[in-house]
């Protein structure tokens, strides 16, 4: 992968520019305070970090940052991980990556809108950052563990086992949950339940029908007693009717009298029908269970439904079937906990097959690792320094395997060997370089941000020649403050400050020849000198006489 441009609008103190790169080493110099850090922003936001409004300049409400990025042939996950994204890349195999800072953060690639994390699993691979701020990542496990890896582990053994490992701490988690909610007592309650309201065979309304019931047998006596007057006085009704439907038979055979004898008629039928009604009332009295018997079950009824918070029968057998669909899955726990250990040992004993493995791959190349380092600290000016990676074999997995990295060193003379952070920030910054430097990986875009501010002299010199063969395999681009960094670049840019309406602002311009050496002079001290564009011409120029 190579970024062939990035352009910057309303970034900082940049209000316009467009940076082209080369595929070699990209040097950035300028005044302190002339705004070469804006690089590191920059980049971070191509790479997919969180953009920030702070980063927005002066001259409109938002900044945009966007790199024209040609990827290879042997950029592969790249090209995986765009396809799997549906995204294209043009005609002469490029993309264009766009960061929008302002009321609202928006990314693109090429075009199409996508989550900053999309962003940074993309570019994560591929976009390093080293400073001299960077120092405290030398302290960490997870640093250490990686430099030894960059030169132990090929392929995807790693990744292949971390798949692993985090599947098991997912399994973990599960089991975890699962066995809290295994409550065989909680179960026992609910059976109780269950039970309780089976047992009692409740049908649906049951409790309305009851409470009838009750109100009739608690009632009988006065019941009886006014059906048996409503029967007397129908009963006399009824003769009577009889005796006036007689006199309307006689009355008819001299008058016409048809409608009002029929409407007669239909009196003694109706009185008929309810001294039947009447009389079925004894019946459904008969039908009725003792008032003992009713009350109990009435009773029964409302205790169950009171105890499950319930206003009647049907809410009540609706929460029976959720009581026997929770059973039901509790049931099911100790089943699917034995099938989850089942996995989690399978697992677990692939996870530490693959973690010997990776712990006898770092063994073999520790020792190795250690001769290079130590060949780079000489070459940087530490002479006699001792430096050794203590490894260990842990007893439990860890995201790295069964290995834990120790850097040790002794740069004072004699034999006992101490913790890196006991070192100066300039043997630091050299063993910070050196460990980017024996990374073999290619392809890569890599951002030194003042890594050499601790070093000098002819130490500079070869961490300079260093960086440049390091830019055979990767684009790297160096923000320094010294002429011998900068004189080895195949791409020389400046930040130049300039007061604009009683403000800073900045810009960005590529210098070549007489501008360069101009350039390397100032650093030197002074633009001017002859001395110094002599030595300037020497550093572009090593074979000058």
């Amino acid at each position: 992968m190579i970024i062939n441009s990035i352009v910057l609008k309303n970034f900082l103190i940049i209000p316009d520019a467009q940076i082209d790169l080369c595929k070699g080493l990209n040097v950035v110099t300028g005044e302190t305070g002339s705004g070469k850090s804006l690089f590191v922003s920059a980049i971070k936001l191509i790479r997919g970090h969180r953009g920030v409004k702070s980063l927005i300049g002066k001259w409109s409400k938002k900044c945009e940052v966007s790199a024209v990025i040609q990827v290879e042939t042997i950029d592969v996950e790249l090209k995986e991980y765009l396809d799997y994204l549906s995204i294209d890349t043009d005609e002469y195999d490029r993309i264009i990556i766009r960061r929008i800072i302002g009321a609202k953060n928006i990314c693109y690639i090429n075009h199409v809108p996508v989550n900053k994390s999309v962003l940074e699993k993309l570019m994560c691979s591929y976009i390093e950052i080293s400073s001299q701020f960077e120092n405290q990542l030398l302290f960490r496990k997870s640093y250490q563990i990686q430099i030894l890896d960059n030169s132990a582990i090929k392929g995807n053994q790693l990744k292949d086992y971390q798949k692993k490992y985090f599947s098991l701490v997912e399994l973990e988690k599960k089991l975890t949950t699962l066995k809290e909610s295994d409550d065989q007592a909680r179960r026992d309650y609910l059976e109780f339940q269950i039970n309780e309201i089976i047992f009692l065979k409740i049908i649906k309304n049951e409790e309305i029908q009851l409470h009838e019931q009750i109100k009739l047998i608690e009632n009988k006596q006065k019941i009886i007693m006014l059906s048996n007057e409503i029967e007397k006085n129908l009963e006399s009704a009824s003769n009577s009717i009889y005796s006036a439907e007689n006199y309307a038979d006689q009355l008819k055979e001299i008058i016409t009298f048809d409608s009002e004898q029929e409407r007669i008629s239909s009196l003694t039928i109706e009185i008929q029908d309810l001294q039947q009604s009447v009389g079925s009332i004894y019946s459904s009295l008969d039908e009725c269970s003792d008032e003992k018997t009713a009350l109990e079950r009435y009773d029964a009824i409302n205790t169950l439904l009171m105890k499950h918070n319930v206003s009647d029968s049907c809410a009540l057998l609706a929460k029976l079937e959720v009581m026997k669909t929770e059973i039901s899955d509790l049931e099911e726990i100790p089943k699917l906990i034995s099938e989850l250990e089942k996995k989690y040992q399978s697992l677990l004993k692939e996870a530490n097959e693959l973690a010997e493995t990776i712990h006898g791959l770092r063994l073999s190349k520790v020792h190795a690792l250690e001769k290079q380092i130590m060949t780079y600290l000489n070459k940087f000016g530490m002479d006699g320094v001792t430096f050794k990676s203590r490894i260990s074999k842990n007893t439990r997995l860890d995201e790295f395997g069964l290995t834990s990295v120790k850097f040790l060193v002794n740069a004072v003379g004699g034999t006992e060997l101490y913790p890196i952070k006991t070192l100066s920030g300039g043997e630091l910054s050299r063993l910070l370089l050196t460990l980017k430097l024996i990374n073999k990986d290619s392809g890569k875009f890599i951002l030194f941000d003042e890594i050499d501010s601790n070093i000098g002299g002819e130490t500079a010199v070869i961490a300079a020649a260093e960086l440049k063969k390091s830019s055979i395999n990767n684009q790297i681009l160096v923000v320094t403050h010294f002429p011998q960094t900068a004189g080895a670049g195949d791409n020389h840019l400046v930040v130049e400050r300039f007061p604009e309406n009683s403000e800073i602002s900045s810009s960005l311009v590529k210098v070549e020849g007489k501008d360069r050496l101009k350039e390397l002079a100032r650093m030197m001290g002074n633009s001017k000198s002859k001395e110094h564009i002599k030595a300037a011409e020497k550093l572009l120029n090593p074979h000058i006489a």
